[in-house]
């Protein structure tokens, strides 16, 4: 047994001054010797530990008193039958006092969580004093540490004590005063440990998180946090307080209206994950859809249509709540207006845009035989929804959220007419509903704007050939209407800004796209016959008439192109090729246009060939950043720079020299990185 007794007390030895997952392990291997309460054992664990732990806990070295600290905590009471007792046990609480504000932080974050641990364990055997000295450290200091694993380690660390009923005033007390400050650190890990502690709170017997911290407070984190993780968090932490299943539709409604009304953005988050992170079933949030759709339809279709009915759009399954005020709403109401029409409007807008956002997300997740019956009730009330609210308010500001709705379902015939009227007719149409009356054509028939769209497009090579498209081609391509080419490209530039409608384009008319490039092709010439100096072209006149904002907007959309088609074409030929009309394109502007612009006597008075160079050296720019071009396109990059950093080149040249240098810098960088790899690997 003595020889037993020597060997651990080395293996104790030596686990103290090795690395921390020695201690661990041997701490592990102890592990079965405290599950009784034989107190041979523990006099034996006590002869183990006392040669060697007592002096480890104020050793010199961070890790020695690491490893100290973890045996401590795993053996904590270390005790024997004698009178010497009370003295090693008073030594070892003193150990947790001082290696909380140990300099070593590794050693301050398994102090606070050994510390707390045993409190929540041995609670009763604690005096008040030293209870409340604990904890006043880990509040005051730990909390406010500079380094944020510490940090972390304090919001970890309280979960201990949540099983302990002993300890529920004192942490109510603690929690009151670190959950707002941990809530509003500025680092995201602090954050989620303090959301989650709060999460945690919701299974506790006693202790109500909005009690520890108020609910307007946690709304406003939510709707300024950028960090994912911690959104999910809180939109776990909040999930039960705002779709209990255990209240009726009316006080679902009024907290979702209560929520919106301190963060609109947190109330569009909420609903869209609670979908996505599976928090409720699929026919839950079917059933909250047309909740919302109904209630939409009972507040706004007396302005829509005043003779209809209100239970038009219901069904006698689902609940119809009675939230909604007599009291007329006011469309599109002042921000400084608080009337109850007002805030009615306000309300629905904000409705309509959770309902949005909790469709979107839902569609993926109802795909399939199992849930036809509930997918198209749903769709069949959202359709009705749609057409009552297009008819009614497609003038008012919630137009966009209104196409939105509608481009996520099938096509709606007098809908479309509308649209594609206002879309495909030579009148001028609204900024505000361009985006979206686009959006929901994308989503119903798409070919028939990119042909309207195309045939705009072909308006640059008729200026230069003098030809035009033949009224039997434009109908055979389903487009007799003559679309402009400012028109044109505001549309095409839509539809490329726009990540779903660019998807589209991408997956389902890529030739469509190409053909798009390649009726941008002849824009060269027109940029040729604009700065030619002579005057016996017989198409400069004609060329005149486009105007320099709408050249350079075609040419920045050709470029915008070609990096897509660049970066998705498959075919390694069509790519080459791509590459070489590129490569002519860049020598062109350097040999003619650039070297134009500097052999010009006053530059300044050149202002198209200024701006035009500059969006070319932003273009090529670009290009080097998002695909790896051949040595040719990098040399006349190289030379544009060049030519660009002569004495006669206006200033205005600098930043965009400066920028494409670096990003030349880079691709050569890259470029000989993969170059060297290559090499290696064939050695």
């Amino acid at each position: 047994m003595v020889e037993l007794e020597n060997c651990l007390i080395d293996a104790a030895y030596h686990s103290l001054c090795s690395e921390p997952n020695i201690a661990k392990k041997f701490a592990a291997l102890m592990r079965p010797m405290r599950k009784g309460t034989n107190t041979e054992v523990d006099n034996m664990v006590f002869r183990i530990m006392r040669p060697n732990l007592w002096r480890c806990l104020k050793a010199r070295n961070a890790k020695v008193r690491l490893n100290a600290i973890i045996l401590l905590a795993m053996f904590y009471p270390i005790l024997t039958d004698d009178f010497e007792n009370e003295e090693y046990l008073e030594r070892q609480r003193e150990a947790f006092r001082e290696l909380l504000f140990d300099d070593s932080y590794a050693v301050r974050i398994v102090a606070c969580k050994s510390a707390l641990s045993i409190l929540a364990s041995f609670w009763i055997t604690f005096d008040n004093g030293y209870i409340e000295e604990l904890l006043t450290k880990v509040v005051d200091n730990l909390s406010k540490d500079s380094i944020v694993p510490v940090r972390v380690a304090v919001f970890e660390s309280l979960q201990f004590l949540l099983s302990c009923p002993q300890a529920v005033n004192a942490l109510q007390r603690a929690l009151k005063c670190l959950v707002p400050r941990g809530i509003n650190d500025n680092n995201e890990r602090v954050r989620l440990a303090a959301f989650e502690l709060l999460t945690m709170l919701g299974k506790h017997r006693f202790i109500r998180f909005w009690n520890v911290v108020n609910m307007k407070l946690i709304l406003q984190c939510f709707e300024v946090e950028e960090s994912e993780s911690v959104r999910k968090q809180i939109t776990r932490l909040l999930f039960p307080s705002f779709m209990s299943m255990a209240v009726d539709a009316d006080e679902t409604i009024r907290r979702i209206i209560f929520m919106g009304a301190i963060t609109r953005n947190g109330a569009l988050s909420f609903h869209h994950l609670i979908v996505t992170m599976k928090l409720i079933t699929v026919e839950q949030a079917l059933e909250h859809v047309q909740m919302l759709a109904i209630v939409l339809c009972k507040l706004l279709r007396p302005l829509s249509s005043p003779n209809a009915s209100s239970r038009s759009t219901g069904d006698s399954k689902i609940p119809m709540p009675s939230s909604a005020s007599a009291t007329p709403v006011i469309v599109d109401a002042d921000e400084k207006d608080e009337s109850e029409g007002a805030q009615q409007w306000r309300s629905c807008t904000l409705l309509l845009e959770c309902l949005v956002v909790m469709w979107m997300a839902l569609r993926k997740r109802i795909q399939g035989d199992s849930l036809k019956i509930e997918r198209t009730r749903t769709t069949n009330i959202l359709s009705k929804l749609f057409r009552m609210l297009f008819i009614g308010f497609k003038n008012s500001s919630i137009i966009e959220s209104i196409m939105a709705l509608g481009s996520t379902l099938s096509e709606q015939a007098d809908v479309s007419v509308v649209v594609l009227r206002e879309l495909l007719s030579g009148e001028p149409i609204d900024e505000s509903r361009l985006s979206c009356y686009l959006e929901v054509a994308s989503s119903w028939r798409f070919s028939c704007v990119l042909d309207y769209v195309h045939s705009g497009l072909h308006a640059v090579a008729s200026l230069t050939n003098g030809s035009r498209i033949s009224i039997k081609r434009a109908k055979r391509r389903n487009c007799s209407q003559k679309c402009s080419l400012s028109r044109a490209l505001r549309y095409l530039e839509v539809v490329l800004k726009s990540p779903t409608m660019q998807q589209n384009l991408i997956a389902n008319h890529y030739t469509q796209m190409e053909m798009f490039h390649t009726a941008l092709l002849p824009l060269n010439n027109i940029i040729e016959i604009k700065v030619d100096d002579a005057s016996g072209n017989v198409f400069k006149d004609r060329c005149q008439q486009i105007s320099d904002g709408v050249i350079l907007r075609a040419y920045e959309i050709r470029h915008t192109l070609s990096i897509i088609i660049l970066n998705t074409l498959e075919d390694e030929e069509k790519r080459r090729q791509m590459e070489e009309l590129l490569e002519e394109d860049a020598a062109w502007i350097v040999n003619t246009l650039m070297v134009k612009l500097v052999s010009h006597e006053e530059p300044d008075e050149a202002l198209f060939l200024v701006h035009f160079c500059q969006d070319a050296l932003r273009l090529f720019s670009y290009h080097l950043g998002t695909y790896p071009h051949s040595t040719r396109f990098k040399r006349i990059v190289a030379d544009s720079i060049v030519v660009l950093t002569s004495k006669k080149t206006p200033a205005v040249f600098i930043i965009s020299v400066l920028k494409t240098l670096k990003n030349l810098c880079r691709a050569a960088v890259c470029a000989f990185s993969f170059f060297f790899i290559a090499i290696q690997g064939a050695s």
